[in-house]
């Protein structure tokens, strides 16, 4: 799969947020035409877990900060991928 990155002019966040791919933008386009949308950040952390002896990490596509104060972590993946092997993120505790 192409990689087709860039930046998207956000209006939720006056500025601009990266993305990876298309799925990725179209997933932002989404969350900025939601008004309870409050902020939006672009790959905000790196996840670390020690499994099976080994350490893997993950980094989220994006993270989502709601009015109500709640925060949504949003992986953007073809739906080819789904659901996600526990093998590649087991320390979140549920299968997509």
């Amino acid at each position: 799969m192409a990689h087709h990155s860039g930046s998207y002019a956000s209006a939720t966040t006056n500025g601009l947020v990266v993305y990876e791919s298309r799925l990725e933008l179209a997933r932002l386009l989404l969350a900025d035409f939601d008004p309870a949308v409050q902020a939006i950040y672009a790959q905000p952390f790196r996840m670390t877990a020690k499994i099976d002896g080994r350490v893997r990490h993950h980094v989220p596509d994006l993270l989502l900060t709601m009015q109500s104060g709640v925060v949504h972590v949003v992986n953007v993946n073809p739906r080819i991928y789904w659901p996600i092997p526990r093998s590649r993120m087991p320390w979140h505790g549920q299968e997509n």
